[in-house]
């Protein structure tokens, strides 16, 4: 579900209502292109897009019918996630 942007899952676009739950799109593909590519100065920026992940995902399904799936998912990516994002930010 997090390796594409939200768009790639509506046929390119965003669903009219998400870009006024989420402000700052990402995904998993995004934060490894930005990775490979060196675009992260600090770690704390790789850990803000990687929860930022999780909190879209969150925002947008979150209330929604057919989201169940979804949040269930971005829970269990941040349980995954915490403890070795917390290890990093030590380095930040």
């Amino acid at each position: 579900f997090f390796m594409h942007p939200a768009s790639y899952f509506f046929g390119g676009s965003f669903p009219p209502d998400y870009l006024q739950k989420v402000k700052q799109p990402m995904d998993l593909g995004t934060v490894t292109s930005k990775l490979v590519e060196g675009n992260y100065q600090k770690v704390h920026d790789f850990a803000r897009d990687c929860q930022a992940i999780i909190d879209n995902c969150l925002a947008y399904y979150g209330s929604r019918e057919d989201g169940k799936e979804y949040t269930l998912q971005a829970n269990h990516l941040k349980l995954q996630m915490s403890q070795p994002l917390d290890a990093l930010l030590k380095y930040d």
